[in-house]
């Protein structure tokens, strides 16, 4: 066991050395999510937790569309060209702007026949530029800025409106105090980073630049499309879910199941912390057809998120007993719900950098296919359950669904790969268990 925990401690750093500062900004991006989530139980409840939730996961889901792949876009672009990146930049900047104009106009003509909710629509706005922003950073390899405009910046501004609603603006909402701390921060990135993305610093320029961008606006739609849909089908079946889980129960009911589903979520640090490394790594040696290498990385990645997540899990029991009996008194009627949840998590885990594999092995159309495939199931199945059911079924759905994705995303990297990470691991334990006789 102690062989297992040093192997465990040099991996994550290994990943802090890779990482570094974004590494850090991650971990800091995870910090405030929770402190968002404890100050927002602590002053607003679990109805208030689900009303925050559901508007925050439909706005992430509808993000994508905004966004439609130019994130990644920017991000080959500006790695291409480094220091003399051409118009090309400044076209996608372009594109993107018609797109949010696209989704604005979209969204106040449903919103003539349907009650919608405007912070939806704000927060969309924000999160999207942010990750725009965020990748434009990326490519040119400034990774401080790229986790803090797409791991940090949101979850601050969020964290200091909830402060500053109780603590200096007590009349004022705090998700009013989240409008006008974005907007102030997207009009000074308005004036200190878009025109470098736009290379541009004249309104004449700019025009001409927005008028190429309309141009070329389907051509980039379409390279876009491969991202849309890799990225929005399981952020949108979320989405749709929490939507399902407030109609069909109650707003306290979805901010219960968001609660429990962020204590569960942190058996994920492993994951979270290495998935960088691990696209950065796989690509590499795919790329140079070095086959046993990435498996043999593969399966040690595996090994080690195994053992993170499960060594995590008794620590998270630990904390969720602390806070529900000392802190929240009402969760502790939850354990059954938090320990499903905790199952769908080691499940995401244990089965390893799947996606990741897939995506940078020239398999993302496949897997496209078997998360569009998943997302459909995940909606239909807890349309119906939540008729019937409780959220605990609703819960056990979340490891069928997780178990669908991740063993159709397994048998795919063994068919078109010859990688079974899990094979490789338990032939390892079998053989240190029955050692060869000389």
């Amino acid at each position: 066991m102690e062989g297992h925990l040093k192997t465990l401690r040099e991996f994550l750093l290994s990943a802090y050395r890779n990482g570094g500062n974004l590494f850090i900004i991650k971990l800091i991006g995870l910090a405030l999510n929770y402190g968002v989530l404890l100050l927002i139980l602590y002053y607003y409840g679990f109805e208030g937790n689900g009303e925050y939730a559901v508007k925050l996961e439909l706005a992430r889901g509808l993000k994508v569309f905004v966004v439609f792949g130019l994130d990644y876009l920017i991000v080959k672009e500006v790695t291409a060209l480094i220091e003399d990146y051409t118009e090309n930049t400044g076209q996608l900047l372009a594109v993107f702007l018609f797109s949010n104009v696209f989704f604005i106009s979209i969204f106040l003509l449903l919103s003539l026949f349907f009650e919608i909710d405007n912070n939806i629509l704000y927060w969309t706005l924000f999160m999207a530029f942010w990750r725009f922003i965020s990748h434009f950073f990326r490519g040119r390899d400034n990774m401080l800025a790229y986790g803090f405009f797409e791991f940090a910046v949101f979850q601050g501004i969020v964290f200091s409106s909830i402060i500053l609603a109780n603590f200096v603006f007590n009349t004022m909402p705090f998700e009013s105090l989240i409008n006008i701390l974005n907007l102030i921060g997207l009009v000074l990135c308005f004036i200190v980073v878009l025109p470098k993305m736009a290379k541009t610093q004249n309104l004449r320029g700019f025009l001409s630049l927005m008028k190429k961008g309309w141009n070329n606006i389907l051509r980039y739609y379409k390279r876009g499309l491969n991202f849309v849909l890799t990225n929005s089908s399981n952020i949108l079946s979320v989405s749709i879910l929490y939507i399902i889980i407030k109609d069909n129960y109650s707003s306290e009911v979805l901010g219960i199941y968001d609660t429990v589903l962020k204590f569960a979520m942190i058996i994920s640090l492993p994951l979270i912390a290495v998935s960088g490394r691990v696209m950065t790594l796989a690509a590499k040696y795919f790329n140079h057809k070095k086959i046993r290498e990435l498996r043999n990385y593969i399966g040690k990645v595996t090994k080690m998120l195994i053992l993170g997540s499960s060594i995590l899990t008794i620590g998270v029991c630990v904390f969720f007993w602390i806070y529900s009996s000392y802190f929240n008194l009402e969760l502790k009627d939850y354990w059954p719900l938090f320990l499903i949840l905790l199952a769908a998590q080691l499940v995401n885990n244990w089965t390893g950098p799947v996606g990741v594999v897939l995506q940078v092995s020239n398999n993302e159309k496949i897997f496209n296919r078997i998360t569009i495939i998943s997302a459909i199931y995940l909606i239909i199945s807890t349309f119906i359950f939540a008729k019937f059911f409780d959220i605990y079924i609703i819960a056990v759905n979340m490891i069928v669904y997780l178990l669908m994705i991740n063993l159709m995303s397994l048998y795919v990297q063994k068919k078109k790969l010859g990688i079974q990470p899990h094979a490789d691991l338990f032939r390892k334990i079998h053989e240190s268990d029955h050692p060869k006789i000389q």
